[in-house]
């Protein structure tokens, strides 16, 4: 092992610190908001639900009943489908941060058999595909149930407000 390799071996390491640690705090960061949306959300959405439904049943009587219960099934479908999609979000996150240290480890040590092991054939491993498959489930799970959400809250406004008075 000569100066030169400890020297392209610390540069390596360093741009790859400049590279990863931002967007692993970053990521962590939105990772804990994430998660405190959910627990805020899920709180007031289904305070929310709680008190609209009998209010409605109470105060108007201009809509029939198996109206005002088609649209409050909507509205339990879509509090339901967002915080369903919130948590998908949030494991979201969680992989990406978790597929990003393992890169950064992995890259750590192939400049470490590259550089200072002086192994002309080192590789990189791949052991990111796992944590692919997970982000894109994730990701697209997210995206569609909050697009399930927002068509079920359209359909309950939409009932309620299509309704005879």
């Amino acid at each position: 092992m000569d100066d030169e390799n400890r020297k392209h071996f610390a540069s390596a390491i360093a741009e790859d610190k400049e590279i990863f640690d931002p967007m692993i705090l970053q990521l962590r960061q939105e990772t804990i908001e994430y998660g405190k949306l959910i627990y805020k959300s899920l709180l007031v959405l289904n305070g929310g639900a709680l008190l609209l439904v009998p209010t409605l049943f109470q105060n108007i009587d201009g809509i029939p009943a198996s109206t005002l219960l088609y649209a409050a099934k909507a509205f339990i479908v879509g509090l339901l489908c967002v915080g369903l999609s919130l948590y998908a979000a949030h494991l979201n996150f969680l992989y990406l941060v978790r597929q990003l240290e393992v890169q950064k480890i992995e890259r750590a040590d192939y400049y470490r058999r590259r550089f200072l092991e002086c192994q002309t054939d080192a590789k990189t491993l791949n052991a990111n595909r796992e944590y692919d498959l997970v982000n894109t489930i994730s990701f697209v799970a997210a995206n569609f149930l909050g697009l399930i959400s927002l068509v079920s809250l359209i359909i309950g406004s939409w009932t309620i407000a299509g309704a005879q008075l």
